[in-house]
């Protein structure tokens, strides 16, 4: 492996959470001497350009359909599409080629990465395995596709069955599947058999790595106790409720809690209960170094439950990265976050479904002002969770099948 070439969603500054993963993994292979280029998407498309880690940028657009289609386009997909699934672009699946050919040339390519999200890099993937049967392709699905989120108003067995038969049809053609831990029992149950899972390997979301510290970060000693929650929320996936409740309780602590990231959740404020101690400081999306900012400057990093048992949140990791002490709502005991957070020396799980509200804000309270300034070694992690950092996924890939 001397060249590899990563195909994504989206990158730095405005990254998804996979393009953070990338991110790092870009920046371990670089400091391994591997050549890093990248195919990912922009809302205007730049001439190559060159990350942070020296690796190569190579950007598409990405078309948005109108708004009053996107529903009946997405849905009529789901009920009349063979061979594709709604979330796969046939224009995009023949740019992403395109350029994907143009680089593998002029870049020495030997590697290349598909990493799903988006749909389209499998199909990518699956074509240049045809065309280039001498390239490594690997499958990199960091969010499982089959065992991910199935649209609402369809039966989930059917669109399960869909989603299955297109891994059947793509996946066998890829060197490598790297599979996500979490989705382990769900590819158990249904992929046991299929004829790509002779090639399927687990690791996990790779974010965890060794970061600036807080001592070589200046921040303000204030009597304000601020934890930040960066991501998205919306009703139905993961929501602030129960944690703005506890907080609520909290009237002896002044509290910040910021919000960082795409927001649906409306009237945040009403579950406060009209607490004086708490202030939210919504800020909307932001760009990837500003959440850096702001994780740096807080002193709890939230996690919020997700309801998807096989979606494990890279944030968590991040946040682990730091040493920092961790809020973790979880809505089940089948939470993909709670595995790992146990292992965590300096975390807090609370419990949606708790109704208790005054027993947790006292248990919450305690473990504020206990741990507002707990540090946690980072090496005290790094063998302990070793398939979530990126080294994991550079030795895989440097070994022998």
């Amino acid at each position: 492996m001397k060249n590899v070439l990563f195909l994504l969603d989206y990158y730095l500054p405005n990254a998804s959470a996979n393009g953070i993963c990338i991110s790092k993994l870009s920046e371990e292979f670089v400091k391994k001497g591997i050549g890093v280029s990248i195919i990912c998407f922009e809302d205007d498309a730049r001439k190559t350009s060159y990350g942070e880690n020296n690796e190569k940028l190579y950007t598409l657009i990405r078309p948005k359909p109108k708004k009053h289609l996107r529903k009946l386009t997405y849905y009529s997909k789901w009920l009349f599409s063979r061979k594709h699934l709604p979330a796969e672009n046939k224009s995009v699946i023949k740019e992403m080629l395109v350029l994907a050919e143009k680089v593998i040339n002029t870049d020495s390519i030997d590697t290349v990465i598909c990493t799903h999200l988006p749909l389209e890099t499998v199909s990518v993937g699956k074509a240049l395995k045809e065309k280039y049967p001498h390239l490594n392709i690997v499958s990199y699905m960091l969010d499982s596709l089959s065992g991910g989120f199935l649209p609402r108003l369809l039966p989930a067995s059917f669109c399960r069955k869909k989603k299955l038969r297109f891994e059947k049809q793509n996946l066998s053609h890829f060197d490598r599947v790297i599979l996500m831990e979490s989705s382990r029992e769900h590819h158990e149950k249904y992929n046991k058999t299929a004829n790509w899972y002779k090639n399927a390997y687990f690791l996990d979301v790779p974010a965890l790595c060794k970061t600036t510290s807080d001592k070589d970060f200046q921040k303000e000693e204030t009597d304000e106790t601020v934890l930040c929650f960066i991501g998205t929320m919306c009703d139905g996936v993961r929501t602030p409720y129960a944690l703005l409740q506890a907080l609520s309780n909290i009237s002896d602590l002044k509290i910040r809690l910021i919000i960082a990231g795409k927001n649906y959740c409306e009237n945040l404020q009403s579950y406060l209960n009209n607490s004086n101690n708490v202030t939210l400081d919504i800020r909307g999306e932001v760009p990837y170094d500003e959440a850096q900012k702001i994780l740096r400057l807080a002193d709890f990093p939230v996690n919020i439950g997700n309801v998807n048992p096989n979606l494990v949140p890279s944030k968590i990791f991040e946040y682990m990265s730091y040493g920092k002490p961790i809020i973790s709502t979880y809505t089940s005991n089948a939470d993909s976050s709670i595995p790992y957070l146990s292992k965590y020396p300096a975390v807090f799980l609370l419990d949606e479904q708790n109704k208790d509200t005054k027993a947790i804000s006292a248990s919450l309270k305690s473990f504020l002002t206990e741990h507002k300034k707990t540090s946690v070694p980072y090496e005290s992690l790094e063998k302990q969770l070793y398939n979530n950092t990126p080294t994991a996924l550079y030795d895989l890939l440097s070994s022998e099948k």
